[in-house]
């Protein structure tokens, strides 16, 4: 099968939704599958002033040297198109739109460009509005979404069913070795969209320093340090994958402080290394954590009381060693099932199943 998938852009730092299009690009070349990944390279420089013609070549010459962060299969191949037309997408059986603003390109190709999917990550009301976004819901593409919740919203607009194939993780490095952890550590990641309740964060951290003097955090991010770091965190700046699951095996807690996310991939990945999760009960992390089993949730309905709450669960696991080790050992049984084996294989019926429309 051939498969292409539509790339806004090419991103320099790592992030989640691209990572997990380069994992199933992967996957699918592996599998046997002819696959290509198109980035829209008028998007690459645009803001630099660089005459046409020489940001054509440079742009160029960015995508074939990206990602430099994931180490994508020589097999897949790489182009840039500066028009999403017929003229310029390859012929495919598959074509997928990874984003929001991929859709609506996709959708106006001819039937040669292949069966028209769209990826939904996210609900990405940051990226376009709300009724913007839940119109590319309704253009004629199957939808493939990552949640549960994804999957009631897009349904609520797309003419037919969509199909889920929730995210995996790479279980050959996110997984449980034997480095001891530190006593009353925390792990989080920082991002300063007000989404993802860095504020939180920081608040919690700061109550849990007035019970715990010796409290360890580490803070792993894409972006440099705010100034308002909390004295107890250590900043981590662009590690690797690996040195991401070293610093979750070292550490007994991983908070999640989002309002919310498409799916929360880091939450997972503790889990993975046996690190127990405290989470807002944001509407994906619902998707592989359960209050009180392999998780604690604290419920997003009083924002103002949310740092003590989360600050109080943490303070449960570190006060109470049989509950840690239970919430633990449920969390690394919980994210074995979740491979990207697994889910390529699942990722790649749903393209097979569209052939029926």
């Amino acid at each position: 099968m051939k498969i292409t998938f539509l790339m806004h852009t090419s991103p320099r730092l790592v992030g989640g939704g691209p990572k997990m299009i380069y994992e199933y690009a992967n996957a699918l070349s592996k599998n046997g599958n002819e696959v290509s990944i198109c980035f829209m390279g008028n998007q690459i420089l645009s803001h630099k002033g660089i005459p046409e013609p020489l940001r054509r070549i440079l742009a160029r010459r960015e995508i074939a040297r990206r990602p430099n962060w994931f180490e994508l299969d020589e097999r897949v191949r790489k182009i840039a198109v500066f028009d999403v037309s017929d003229a310029e997408m390859p012929d495919a059986d598959v074509i997928i739109a990874t984003d929001v603003r991929t859709a609506e390109p996709v959708s106006r190709l001819s039937d040669s460009k292949g069966r028209k999917f769209q990826f939904v990550q996210g609900y990405e009301n940051w990226v376009l509005s709300d009724e913007d976004v839940l119109r590319t819901y309704e253009l004629p593409l199957r939808h493939i979404t990552v949640s549960r919740w994804l999957t009631e919203i897009v349904d609520s607009r797309s003419s037919s069913p969509s199909i889920l194939v929730s995210n995996p993780i790479d279980t050959d490095v996110f997984r449980l070795t034997d480095e001891p952890r530190k006593n009353h550590s925390l792990v989080f990641h920082y991002r300063s969209a007000a989404i993802k309740g860095p504020k939180v964060a920081f608040e919690t951290v700061r109550l849990l320093e007035k019970r715990y003097p010796d409290l360890s955090v580490t803070v792993v991010s894409l972006e440099d340090a705010p100034d308002n770091l909390p004295s107890s965190c250590v900043y981590k700046h662009h590690l690797s994958t690996r040195e991401v699951a070293a610093v979750n095996n070292r550490s007994q807690v991983f908070l999640c402080s989002s309002i919310s996310e498409g799916f929360g991939l880091p939450g997972l990945e503790a889990m993975a290394c046996g690190c127990a999760l405290v989470s807002t009960d944001y509407e994906a992390v619902h998707d592989y954590a359960e209050d009180g089993v392999n998780a604690l949730l604290v419920p997003l309905d009083d924002r103002s009381t949310l740092p003590q709450r989360l600050a109080d669960q943490i303070g449960r696991l570190f006060d109470d060693e049989a509950l840690r080790l239970k919430i633990s050992q449920n969390g690394v049984q919980t994210a074995a099932k979740r491979s990207i084996e697994a889910a390529s294989r699942q990722f790649e019926a749903a393209l097979h199943a569209g052939e029926e429309c």
